[in-house]
């Protein structure tokens, strides 16, 4: 185990919206490039018309997509914003959840708003370190 104090900086928070068929991951990468956020966390909830999930695999060194084709919840949303070879890159895991209480999670491949997602985003000054699913 390691840890390191991170500097204590200005930061911005951003209240980000998905409507109605909205694509989650590709729409915070495009707004995170357009607001210039190479540093950052995220969190946020709401519900999914479908998604797809991801069981990473070290072995594999990739993810086993794990497919949600049904309405849902995003009980739980988190991750961070980093670049990864020279692109902005959003890795974030969640927490699907069901009409009969059942949940599913992993990382967070793509999901559809269904009727909204809600995300915050708070931009840091220290990069965080990018890792691919399964690495």
């Amino acid at each position: 185990m390691k840890g390191r104090e991170l500097p204590a900086a200005a930061s911005r928070t951003f209240e980000v919206t998905f409507g109605q068929g909205d694509e989650v991951m590709s729409g915070l990468t495009e707004f995170a490039e357009k607001n210039h956020i190479t540093s950052g966390y995220v969190s946020g909830i709401g519900g999914l018309a479908t998604a797809t999930l991801g069981w990473g695999d070290p072995e594999k060194g990739g993810v086993k997509p794990i497919a949600v084709d049904r309405k849902s919840e995003l009980a739980s949303f988190l991750g961070n914003i980093s670049t990864q070879n020279g692109k902005i890159y959003v890795h974030a895991h969640a927490i699907v959840s069901f009409s009969d209480g059942s949940t599913q999670g992993g990382h967070l491949i793509d999901a559809h708003a269904y009727p909204f997602v809600e995300i915050f985003v708070v931009t840091t000054d220290s990069p965080a370190t990018a890792q691919k699913p399964g690495q």
